[in-house]
């Protein structure tokens, strides 16, 4: 039997199973692959942002599509939910970030800090991963060709809601950012930072505005914290640290008015 025959014999044989499979509603697996659309990483980020941002819950934030951040904002008080991405072989692989930012905590470091005024715009005071309230992974995979894009879709989405309505809730207000931030440190049940300097002079604000009878405690606790990280030569507090008591000083030395006033 020739080659030609044998094609068109299976043919046939492929004819007639495409028949049968379609008069029982189903596709073959070999042709589900090719019906996908397989979109580029800007295409598909569009088509997420572009769902999300369509969604009750997102609609009173702005979409900043600069860098992929829901944002909203009330006077000195920022609420964000950064998408971080990047492409990963054939998957978009999404890392969010949820953060809040109070202007009165930092605002006024201004003129000693280093950075430039967009970067410390960009700033924020707390911000969270999704593993760090809960969930399994800080990561989230959609592939390029579609494959369970609704379904995960749908558990990107309620996991974003639930991280997003955790973080706003509970950092409302510089009183509850006190409760959960500085009350823990005061009371043993967590560690400062191991890294890095503007912690320290949000915290330290943080603590002198919602709770001046604790702030000389709570003063000692994070100088002793700077004097580790300067025995281990953190590059971050070389900028400041032999300007600590200045700073700290010309901080000290601001009315909680004088605070809430300054502006980047």
């Amino acid at each position: 039997m020739s080659l030609r025959k044998e094609n068109k014999i299976e043919m046939k044989i492929i004819d007639l199973l495409k028949t049968i499979i379609n008069a029982v509603g189903g596709t073959p697996k070999s042709e589900e692959k090719e019906c996908r659309i397989h979109l580029t990483p800007k295409e598909m980020l569009e088509k997420i942002t572009t769902l999300l941002s369509e969604d009750d819950f997102f609609r009173d934030f702005k979409f900043r599509k600069s860098d992929c951040c829901f944002i909203s904002k009330n006077g000195g008080y920022r609420k964000e939910v950064h998408l971080d991405h990047y492409c990963k072989y054939d998957e978009l692989v999404f890392y969010p970030i949820f953060d809040v930012k109070f202007d009165v905590l930092l605002n006024w470091f201004k003129k000693y800090n280093f950075k430039t005024i967009q970067d410390q715009k960009d700033n924020y005071s707390f911000g969270f991963s999704s593993s760090m309230l809960g969930k399994k992974s800080s990561y989230y995979y959609f592939g390029l060709d579609g494959k369970d894009f609704q379904s995960k879709f749908d558990s990107f989405k309620k996991e974003l809601i639930e991280c997003t309505k955790w973080v706003f809730t509970n950092y409302a207000t510089l009183d509850l950012a006190y409760q959960h931030e500085i009350i823990p440190l005061l009371n043993g049940d967590k560690e400062m930072p191991d890294g890095g300097i503007e912690w320290a002079f949000e915290d330290l604000t943080l603590c002198r505005i919602v709770s001046p009878q604790n702030y000389d405690a709570f003063k000692k606790m994070v100088l002793e914290r700077i004097e580790f990280l300067h025995g281990r030569n953190e590059p971050n507090l070389a900028h400041y640290y032999d300007k600590l008591d200045e700073i700290i000083a010309y901080m000290e030395g601001l009315s909680i008015e004088e605070l809430e006033n300054c502006k980047l």
